[in-house]
């Protein structure tokens, strides 16, 4: 499933149509998959994961996951996280991506080195090859 660069340097400005990327294909397969810790709600997910900011972030969310608004989470269960996975081509971000924005590049470079110190990614993206955006 390829994403428009567009739409992505428009979700991290703030909410747009999330629901666009996701009606293009059913294929959900570039989305972050984790699993429910105890205790864990939708809220406090997307907080661990910084995506609590936007409200399309829960929309999303919820859509991925077929779920009704306010459903609570499964411990162990499988949940797909509104993030999506490039493979990073090595070079820049800025190409990995198609897009031509710097400081939308270096958004999405912190965001990925913070996932990784906080222990959320196995793996520096540089290292694995794998981008969240």
């Amino acid at each position: 499933m390829n994403i428009n660069p567009r739409w992505l340097f428009l979700l991290f400005l703030g909410c747009y149509p999330i629901f666009l990327l996701a009606s293009e294909a059913a294929d959900t397969s570039g989305f972050i998959r984790i699993q429910a810790r105890s205790g864990d709600g939708i809220y406090s997910l997307l907080r661990r994961y910084e995506l609590d900011q936007h409200s399309c972030n829960f929309d999303q969310f919820y859509s991925l996951n077929e779920l009704k608004k306010n459903a609570a989470l499964i411990q162990g269960r499988t949940y797909l996280l509104p993030i999506y996975r490039y493979t990073f081509n090595g070079r820049t971000i800025r190409s990995t991506i198609g897009v031509d924005d710097w400081d939308l590049a270096v958004t999405i470079q912190s965001y990925n080195e913070r996932m990784y110190e906080q222990g959320l990614r196995p793996d520096d993206f540089r290292n694995d090859l794998k981008l969240w955006v």
